[in-house]
C-alpha cells in the first residue's frame, strides 16, 4: 500500500451492502463504533426500527395528551394563564447540549428507555388535570431526551436511518389505526389500551437494551450547519405530523368535505412510505428522483390543504404522508453521512422540538387568537403557518435527498418492514369494519324532543378531554334534533377529536356539521334522527372570535322544519350586532322554525360576572319568538333554568325559541342523574309538536 493511502487508512468510514446483509465497516480508531470493523447482524438494525416504533408511538400518545391539557387549563380560564409555560418541557433535548451528551449511548438509553415506558404507563391513571398534564409533559420531554442518543448510536448501523425512519413512521401509522378504531378518539388514553400497552413495553425494553449502540462517548463534532439543518427538517417533520397528518378528521373539517376516505388515505400512505423507507426505493440516483417526486407531491397537499381545498385533497395527503416519512429516512441519511455526536444530535433535537413547539403554537394562536396577546397578528393567518411547516421539512428533505447513504437493505429487514405494514393496515381495517355509523331512526310520532348543548370542546368541567361523558348525556337524554355549540370541527387542542362525528355515528344522526375549520369558529352543529335536506351556515360579525349560525332544513311526516343552531359572542358589542343579524336571517325563512343556542345573555340583559351595560339579546328575540322555558310554564328568571357554568349554574344563556306553529310541550334543563360534569353548560331540552 503507497505510504500515503497506508496514513489515510484509519480515517475511511464506509457504508457497503453485500448479498442483502447490510455491512458497516469502519478503521477510525478515534471515533468508536458498536463493533470496531465488524459487521451488525440484520436483526440490530430490526431492534433499531422496533424501538423507534414503539418509543414513538409512547410519544405521540403523550404529546397529544400534554398539548390537550395545557389547553384545557388554560380554557379553565379563558385565556393564557401561566400553566402554558409548561410548553417549554419541549425543549428537553438541551440537556444533551449542557453534559448529558458526553455520556457514551449505550449507557445512556437504556435507563431513560425506562423512564418513557413508565411515563407512559402513568397516563393509564385517570390523574386530576394538572397531574395529568405533569405526568404527560414528563413522558413528552423523555421521550425527545431519549431520541437523541438513541439516534446518534443507531445511525452509525448500517441502515440504521431506513431502519429508524421506517420505525418512525409506522409508529404514525399505528397511531392512526388506534384512533380508527376509536373513531377518531385516542384508546391510548383510555384503561383498556392496557392490553396493547403492556407487550409493547416489555419489547421496547427488550429492544432498548440489545441494541448495539457505542460504549463509548461520541465527542466527535461535525460542522454545526449540518446539525441546525437536520433540526430544521426534523421539526418541520414533527410539526407537520402534529398539526395535519396526524389527524385526517382535521384534514376533512378543515376543507369541509366528508372525513370518510381521509383516515384511510392518510394510513395507506404512512404505512407505505414506512415501508419504502425500510425497503428502498432502487438504486441511489433512481431513488433520489423518486424522493423528489413524492416531496413536490407533499408540497402540492400542503398548498392544496393551506389555500384550496380540491376533492383531490384525500388522494394527495395519502401521497404526503408516504413522502414525509421517505424525506425523513433522507434527513436522517444526510446525519449518517454527517457523522454527528450525540451532542451534535442534542443541538439538532433542540433545534427540532424549537420549530414544534413555535409551529404549534403559532397554529393554535391562529385559531384562538381572540384569546392571546396581538390578535390581529395570527388572525386569518393559519395557511401561512401550514406553508411554512411544510417549507420547513421540505427545504432539508430536498437537500438531503440529492445522495442516499449507499446501503441496501437486507432480506430480513424488507420481511420485517412488510410484516408491520400488514398489522397497522390489518388494524386500521379492524378499526373501520367494528365502527359502524348507527343508522339515525326518525320519531314515530309528531313530538320532537329538541336540545341545545354547549359541549366546550369535548372538556368536561374539570377540564379533561372525554367525549364518552358528552355522549352520555345525549343517549340518556335521547333528543332528535339536538344543536352544539363549541363543537371544536376537529382542532389539534382537542386532540383531533371529531367530535360531531363520534356522536352521530355512534348515536345515530344525521349531521349538519357547520362552518368548516378554516372558518376559526369554535364549532357549531347540528344532529337529526329527521333526514337533513339541506343545511347551510353563516358566520356572525365579530369582533372577538368568530361566531356563527347553522340552519338546517328537517324532512318531517309534517312538512319542513327549520332548525337554527347558534354560539353568540362574549362581548355586548358583538352581542348587539349579532342578534340583529340572527333576526334579519330567521325573517328570511319561512315556515316552521326552532332557534337552539347559547346566547351568553340572560334574561334581565346582565349576567352576574358582566361589567359591561345591560344587553337586548333576550327581550329582541322573545319578541320575534317564543321561550320554549316561559312557554312551559316557568319564570324566564327561576333558577331551575340555570345552564352555566354547569357544577353550580348562576347563570340561563342556553336557549330554546321556537316560531307559530310550533307548540311547547314541555322543558327543562338537563341535570342528574344525567352527567353534569360532561361540559361546562348544562343542557336544555324541550318537547315540541309541529303543526
Amino acid at each position: 500500500m503507497p505510504p500515503r493511502a497506508a496514513k489515510a487508512a484509519p480515517a475511511i468510514k464506509a457504508w457497503v451492502a453485500t448479498g442483502g446483509t447490510e455491512v458497516f465497516l469502519s478503521c477510525d480508531a478515534r471515533s468508536p463504533s458498536v463493533h470496531q470493523g465488524s459487521s451488525p447482524a440484520p436483526r440490530d438494525v430490526v431492534d433499531v426500527g422496533l424501538a423507534a416504533l414503539i418509543a414513538t408511538l409512547f410519544g405521540v400518545e403523550a404529546l397529544r395528551a400534554f398539548l390537550t391539557g395545557v389547553y384545557a387549563l388554560n380554557v379553565l380560564t379563558t385565556g393564557l394563564n401561566v400553566s402554558v409555560v409548561a410548553v417549554l418541557l419541549l425543549l428537553a433535548p438541551v440537556v444533551h447540549m449542557l453534559g448529558l451528551g458526553r455520556v457514551a449511548p449505550a449507557r445512556l438509553v437504556p435507563p431513560i428507555a425506562i423512564l418513557l415506558a413508565g411515563f407512559r404507563l402513568l397516563l393509564l391513571v385517570p390523574w386530576p388535570l394538572a397531574l395529568h398534564v405533569l405526568f404527560s409533559g414528563l413522558a413528552t420531554a423523555t421521550y425527545l431526551v431519549f431520541v437523541v442518543p438513541f439516534l446518534a448510536g443507531a445511525l452509525r448501523l448500517a441502515g440504521g436511518a431506513g431502519g429508524v425512519a421506517s420505525g418512525i413512521g409506522f409508529a404514525l401509522a399505528a397511531d392512526l389505526a388506534l384512533r380508527i378504531l376509536g373513531a377518531s378518539t385516542d384508546p391510548g388514553a383510555t384503561l383498556w389500551s392496557a392490553a396493547y400497552l403492556a407487550p409493547l413495553t416489555l419489547v421496547f425494553l427488550l429492544v432498548a437494551f440489545r441494541v448495539p449502540l457505542p460504549r463509548e462517548p461520541m465527542t466527535s463534532r461535525g460542522p454545526p450547519l449540518r446539525a441546525v439543518t437536520l433540526g430544521l427538517g426534523l421539526g418541520g417533520f414533527l410539526a407537520l405530523a402534529t398539526t395535519a397528518l396526524l389527524y385526517p378528521w382535521f384534514l376533512a373539517r378543515w376543507t369541509g368535505q366528508s372525513p370518510g376516505p381521509f383516515g384511510p388515505s392518510v394510513l395507506l400512505g404512512f404505512a407505505a412510505g414506512a415501508y419504502v423507507a425500510r425497503a428502498g426505493l432502487g438504486p441511489p440516483a433512481r431513488a433520489a428522483r423518486w424522493n423528489a417526486v413524492l416531496l413536490a407531491a407533499l408540497a402540492v397537499f400542503a398548498i392544496d390543504l393551506a389555500l384550496v381545498g380540491t376533492d383531490v385533497l384525500p388522494v394527495s395527503a395519502l401521497l404526503a404522508a408516504a413522502a414525509s416519512v421517505v424525506g425523513l429516512e433522507r434527513l436522517l441519511g444526510s446525519a449518517t453521512r454527517s457523522g454527528m455526536s450525540a451532542r451534535d444530535m442534542g443541538l439538532a433535537l433542540t433545534i427540532a422540538s424549537a420549530v414544534l413547539l413555535l409551529a404549534v403554537l403559532a397554529f393554535v394562536f391562529t385559531l384562538t387568537y381572540a384569546y392571546v396577546p396581538a390578535p390581529a397578528v395570527w388572525k386569518g393567518h393559519a395557511p401561512v403557518v401550514l406553508l411554512l411547516i411544510a417549507v420547513a421539512f421540505l427545504g432539508p428533505a430536498l437537500a438531503a435527498g440529492k445522495r442516499g447513504t449507499g446501503v441496501a437493505p437486507s432480506s430480513l429487514g424488507r420481511r420485517s418492514a412488510a410484516v408491520v405494514a400488514a398489522v397497522v393496515l390489518t388494524l386500521g381495517a379492524v378499526g373501520i369494519a367494528l365502527t359502524p355509523s348507527v343508522a339515525p331512526v326518525a320519531p314515530g310520532t309528531d313530538v320532537l324532543r329538541v336540545m341545545t348543548f354547549n359541549v366546550h370542546q369535548g372538556f368536561g368541567a374539570d377540564g379533561l378531554l372525554d367525549v364518552s361523558r358528552i355522549a352520555d348525556v345525549v343517549r340518556l337524554a335521547s333528543p332528535d334534533v339536538l344543536a352544539l355549540q363549541e363543537s371544536d370541527t376537529v382542532r389539534l387542542t382537542n386532540g383531533g377529536v371529531d367530535l360531531v362525528g363520534y356522536l352521530s355515528a355512534s348515536l345515530g344522526y344525521h349531521v349538519a356539521y357547520g362552518p368548516p375549520t378554516r372558518e376559526q369558529t369554535y364549532g357549531v352543529a347540528v344532529l337529526s334522527r329527521l333526514p337533513i335536506v339541506t343545511w347551510s351556515y353563516a358566520l356572525l360579525t365579530s369582533a372577538g372570535d368568530q361566531r356563527a349560525l347553522v340552519h338546517a332544513t328537517l324532512q318531517s311526516a309534517f312538512g319542513s322544519i327549520h332548525v337554527i343552531a347558534v354560539h353568540l359572542g362574549l362581548r355586548q358589542a358583538d352581542r348587539d350586532v349579532q342578534v340583529s343579524e340572527v333576526l334579519a336571517y330567521l325573517d328570511r325563512v319561512a315556515g316552521s322554525r326552532i332557534l337552539l343556542g347559547d346566547l351568553n345573555a340572560c334574561p334581565s340583559g346582565s349576567c352576574p360576572a358582566d361589567i359591561d351595560p345591560p344587553d337586548a339579546v333576550y327581550g329582541r328575540l322573545s319578541a320575534a319568538l317564543d321561550d320554549a322555558w316561559v312557554e312551559a310554564g316557568f319564570d324566564p328568571e327561576a333558577d331551575s333554568g340555570f345552564t352555566y357554568p354547569s357544577t353550580h349554574p348562576v347563570e340561563r344563556i342556553d336557549y330554546i325559541f321556537v316560531s307559530a306553529g310550533v307548540a311547547i310541550l314541555r322543558c327543562e334543563v338537563v341535570g342528574p342523574p344525567s352527567r353534569t360534569d360532561a361540559s361546562d353548560h348544562l343542557p336544555v331540552l324541550a318537547e315540541v309538536r309541529v303543526s
